[in-house]
């Protein structure tokens, strides 16, 4: 029995995960594989960071047995800091997740020590083509491989192969690309930019995809969807534009591909993936100019003969399907263990793979569920809607979330000054002594913790010190999950776990105002009675451990531990609020949230004004000093219908311009009993001029209006709304939805051929000479199941409070005085 030796990152787990998915039928060849092993091994697969560790602890070479080194990055050519690694004697093998078609290109000229670099648009002044110092020989070079199954990995991609793509006639996204572009905002110590050429490579691709005005487009950049909701996206688009990563490939072409869609992609040949082979036959994806100006005539290709490329999109799904076969990638591995112990293959893969039962030879995914849920069949996985979500819990640390309190203890760290976080939560300044150690705090905290998901979070603030490390697990932590955050740049740098039970599941940072950050993290942990909860001070590179200052830290506090791998963040529970008409308002929300999130699905369209709590917030605030509401644009009724449940004493009006909505809003209303709403089937412009006509009154009261009929059927009418409201009613809190929020991207807004929902078409329909308050968000917390992030205004003219007290820093606040007509509009 030959004894591997497995000694990787515990953050990369999935990358290890096709090797140990072989086991069983490995020991049918002779190949035993091991954990980590302390004693010695007939051969070592070693993770190059890992390497690179133990080297640095040991002082010296940490492992005497032959090494496979297993390189974790992901361009094509062998990275130049690891190349040295490469030459080293008992160095046999060396393993890359996409290795380069011709060897040669890794010693030929590399741009900022990416070959593929090369072929993208860029200064050579200021990048300049290099060839890589350390040259690798034609016997370094017959060490490296690529033996790892991308597309067959469990964790990554179990959904996606669950999925049933949509037919050719379901797609109604003509061409899709979802993907980050802001690569410029990567900083290294020095302040130089990192990845530029990468950034105006994808920018390039964002930009060729705004020109495609003939076809249904949908472009995303730099936002985060839900992983159902990409999913949905990829399942809906018939195209898929995806350019180049760190290598020539992105995880977004195997996703394309599961989908259903057919992949766009600059030429992509060189890279070569290990079954299969993808870039090899070009019939498996369309291939475009690096710089993406033919992507419009690629697109004209593929959808004039959409017939022909979807069957060809077909064949490429199969092939990522079939890739699974056990036995094929276990005697390759097989195969390539022999020939790196300079021997010969005993077994014959024919006679080996002849008796294998089928279910042991192809890996079958086994339903998906999320920890802690039942397991749902294949039907139901391919049915599934397009938000996953559960139920927020109870949070376990009632009684625990003061962390200046029992049983939180500071361990080489000062609590000096507390504030109120823009949730309402208190938080405190934690500050480090001088100790050369970890500065932290934490609380061990009794439940019965079953063995499902738990999730925790909290609120944190950057001070002198701008990194924080989370670790949840048993009270030694030596067995836990852990994530660091960074609050500088509002990204989660690591997140991992250590002990075979505990599985970190999912991780996020969300911005909420002034600099505060929500940082949560989930994981699947073993059964126990307790767990230690550890929020440390990241020094001043990060690290966990360093010699304290004595006046550097941060802020923390809210922190809440729930069952489930959802993270809830407690904006309902605002300790600022005390009497007076904001009461009524925050209980009144904290209802409908709380409905919304443990109903959904089937409470999707439950909430108005996209459940969007911050949103919500201030139209209620408004609604409370109001007596009228009036909305144009109906739509499915969901905004009248959660004005007019919690308003029932409030007359509520609204209009709809298309028969089938408003049939359907009709009968929303009429069975929620609303009888305080009223629809009317009418364009906004004629319904206004009536409501007036008819009930003249309507023009002394005070009106919240919610301005939504704007569409692409009819020229935009939100001008002429704004102007007949400004001009009659002197007392109205004019909100207007799909609205241009500048300096926050976002926040998406409508824009059409005759106008784009900006100031600067507004402002000069105001009525002149009066001053107006203008509220817009400030805040980026996006509360929404169901919807992406849309802007808004809200136009205050009288006597109005802006914002409900205490959520200040959450909204911008405008006063401007509208100017005689002709003259140019006032500024925000």
């Amino acid at each position: 029995m030959i004894k591997i030796g497995l000694n990787y990152d515990r953050r990369y787990h999935q990358w290890f995960e096709p090797l140990y998915d072989l086991s069983d039928l490995l020991k049918d060849l002779g190949i035993e594989l091991l954990d980590e092993p302390s004693g010695p091994v007939d051969l070592r697969i070693v993770h190059s960071s890992i390497y690179s560790q133990e080297k640095l602890k040991r002082g010296g070479e940490p492992y005497l047995e032959p090494l496979v080194i297993w390189e974790r990055v992901d361009q094509e050519t062998v990275s130049l800091r690891n190349r040295p690694l490469l030459k080293l004697p008992n160095v046999v093998g060396w393993l890359k997740d996409h290795d380069i078609r011709d060897k040669a290109l890794n010693n030929a000229p590399h741009v900022y020590g990416y070959w593929h670099y090369g072929l993208l648009r860029h200064d050579p002044q200021k990048y300049p083509a290099t060839i890589p110092d350390v040259f690798l020989t034609p016997d370094d070079l017959s060490k490296i491989t690529c033996l790892n199954n991308l597309a067959g990995y469990r964790t990554r991609f179990a959904k996606w192969r669950g999925m049933d793509p949509l037919g050719q006639k379901d797609r109604s996204i003509d061409v899709c690309f979802v993907g980050t572009v802001a690569y410029q905002e990567m900083f290294g110590s020095n302040g130089v930019i990192h990845h530029e050429i990468l950034h105006d490579h994808r920018s390039a691709c964002s930009r060729a995809m705004g020109k495609l005005v003939r076809h249904k487009t949908l472009l995303a950049t730099n936002r985060a969807f839900s992983e159902p909701q990409y999913r949905d996206l990829l399942r809906r688009s018939k195209i898929v534009v995806s350019p180049y990563g760190y290598s020539m490939s992105s995880w977004k072409d195997w996703e394309a591909i599961y989908s259903g869609a057919v992949l766009v992609k600059p030429d992509s040949y060189q890279q070569v993936n290990y079954l299969p082979d993808l870039f090899e036959d070009a019939s498996r994806y369309v291939i475009c100019d690096p710089n993406f100006e033919d992507l419009e005539q690629r697109v004209d290709d593929v959808l004039s003969n959409y017939d022909r490329f979807w069957e060809r999109a077909v064949a490429a799904r199969e092939a990522l399907l079939t890739s699974r076969d056990k036995g094929r990638r276990a005697y390759d591995l097989y195969e390539q263990v022999v020939r790196w112990m300079n021997r010969a293959p005993t077994v014959d893969f024919a006679a080996f793979v002849k008796d294998i039962p089928p279910g042991r030879r192809m890996l079958v995914d086994p339903p998906v569920a999320e920890p802690g849920e039942s397991q749902p069949s294949q039907k139901a996985l391919a049915q599934e809607p397009l938000i996953e979500v559960g139920a927020p819990g109870p949070n376990l640390l009632i009684g625990a979330v003061d962390m200046a309190k029992v049983p939180w203890s500071p361990v080489r760290t000062d609590i000096r000054e507390s504030v109120q976080t823009p949730t309402g939560q208190t938080a405190y300044k934690f500050t480090e002594d001088e100790s050369p150690s970890t500065h932290d705090v934490r609380a061990v905290i009794a439940h019965p913790f079953d063995g499902k998901a738990i999730t925790i979070g909290f609120v944190a603030k950057a001070a002198e010190r701008s990194t924080v490390h989370l670790w949840l697990g048993h009270r030694s932590l030596l067995k836990r999950a852990d994530a660091c955050f960074d609050l500088k740049h509002g990204r989660v740098q690591a997140a991992g776990a250590t002990g075979p039970e505990w599985h970190p599941v999912r991780h996020g940072i969300s911005r909420l105002a002034d600099g505060w950050w929500w940082c949560w993290m989930s994981a699947q942990v073993p059964k126990a009675s307790e767990l230690e909860i550890f929020l440390a001070i990241g020094g001043p590179s990060g690290q966990i451990s360093y010699r304290g200052d004595g006046k550097s830290g941060l802020w923390l506090g809210g922190p809440r531990l729930e069952v489930g791998n959802i993270a809830t963040l407690g904006i309902f529970q605002n300790s600022s609020q005390s009497g007076g008409v904001d009461a009524d308002p925050v209980a009144k929300l904290g209802r409908e949230f709380a409905d919304y999130y443990e109903g959904y699905p089937r409470y999707r369209r439950r909430l108005g004004f996209h459940a969007d709590f911050y949103l919500s917030r201030v139209m209620f605030h408004a609604l409370d000093q109001g007596d009228t509401f009036i909305e144009t644009g109906t739509s499915s009724g969901d905004t009248i219908v959660y004005v007019a449940r919690n308003y029932p004493k409030y007359s509520c009006y609204s209009c709809e311009a298309s028969e089938v909505n408003f049939a359907a809003s009709e009968r929303r209303v009429a069975t929620g009993r609303h009888s305080n709403a009223h629809l009317r089937l009418q364009k906004s412009p004629d319904f206004l001029y009536d409501l007036v006509k008819q009930s003249p009154a309507l023009t002394s009261k005070r009106v919240v209006f919610w301005l939504d009929a704007h569409g692409h059927d009819f020229p935009c009418p939100l001008a002429d709304e704004v102007a007949f409201i400004t001009e009659r009613f002197p007392e109205a809190a004019i909100a207007i939805d799909d609205f241009e929020v500048p300096g926050k991207p976002r926040f998406g807004f409508d824009r059409y051929k005759d106008a784009s929902l900006t100031w600067d078409y507004i402002a000069p329909a105001l009525a002149a000479e009066t001053r107006y308050q203008i509220i817009q968000p400030n805040y980026e917390l996006h509360t929404s199941l169901h919807h992406p992030p849309r802007g808004w205004i809200l136009i205050a003219k009288g006597d109005w409070s802006p914002v409900p007290a205490g959520l200040e820093s959450m909204y911008k606040v405008t006063t401007i005085e509208a100017r005689a007509k002709g003259s140019p509009p006032a500024k925000l």
